[in-house]
């Protein structure tokens, strides 16, 4: 597939992170690209919620507190922290069976990540989680995507490193992931809708059940190197011709314009076209 790739590992606000994405998979496939891929971090660091999730899933003023945003994914899942990790997005066209195109496409990426980090020394795996695994009110109460186990997901030395979720629309697919680059898993109970005691306790669990992989692999990841070695594999396990490709004014303003669809909370208020002038 002719594949769109966009490198935003500069650092974007949440809201332009989740409605790049929800851009993009309206507008492909097109006449010049069948597919896009991008990779991209945070600034300043966000919780994003699923479509699902409803805006007490998090405490807003522990958010406002501790100066992270707050944004809507397109797709569905738990609330997930994106600090000092890489996220990604992909979209491809859906041709005939979706459901069998999700799972195909969740395992492509899954299996591109393992092999990117196999390829770094690291030992990947893609688990299959019980079916006895036990889900305790505290656990649904705190609606953390950390805490949760779900089939094909990508574990180092038997601990969580990545999370990723989808969206079908009429023509295509979208999935979006965040890789935890380092960091502590545990943060994000410091917002979730706990009691003090009950927060203390989900962090230990979720530090037990998911690392970051400069923690396992006792030595500092770099983001781009760790980015390019995942596009390389995308591209061989799941058909990419990748082109490199920047975001156009146009697009810009689009993306400006949805900023009300996905933003809870934010710090920064500017315009995004005159800070995007103002970079050039």
């Amino acid at each position: 597939m002719r594949t769109r790739y966009l490198d935003d590992l500069g650092g974007r606000p949440g809201f332009f992170n989740m409605a790049a994405d929800d851009m993009l998979a309206g507008k492909l496939p097109d006449d010049e690209f069948h597919a896009a891929l991008r990779f991209y971090t945070w600034d300043p660091p966000t919780v994003s919620l699923g479509c699902h999730q409803t805006i007490d899933a998090i405490d807003l003023k522990a958010c406002t507190r501790i100066g992270w945003d707050a944004v809507y994914r397109s797709t569905g899942g738990r609330a997930l922290l994106h600090l000092n990790d890489l996220s990604y997005s992909i979209i491809i066209p859906s041709r005939g069976d979706s459901y069998r195109l999700f799972r195909r496409l969740y395992e492509g990426v899954g299996r591109a990540i393992k092999a990117a980090l196999n390829e770094l020394g690291m030992d990947a795996a893609i688990t299959k989680p019980s079916d006895k695994y036990h889900t305790d009110l505290q656990r649904l109460r705190a609606g953390l995507c950390l805490d949760s186990k779900v089939r094909g997901e990508v574990t180092v030395s038997g601990k969580k490193v990545a999370a990723a979720a989808q969206h079908v629309y009429r023509d295509c697919l979208l999935q979006h992931g965040s890789i935890m680059i380092n960091g502590d898993p545990g943060a994000i109970a410091l917002v979730s809708n706990l009691t003090e005691s009950e927060r203390e306790v989900m962090a230990d669990r979720l530090r037990a059940r998911a690392s970051s992989l400069d923690e396992i692999s006792g030595r500092k990841i770099d983001i781009n190197m760790l980015a390019e070695i995942i596009k390389k594999h995308m591209s061989d396990i799941i058909g990419l011709e990748v082109f490199a490709d920047s975001w156009t004014e146009d697009e810009i303003r689009q993306i400006e314009m949805q900023r009300d669809g996905f933003e809870i909370l934010s710090h920064r208020k500017e315009d995004l076209r005159v800070e995007m002038n103002g970079r050039q």
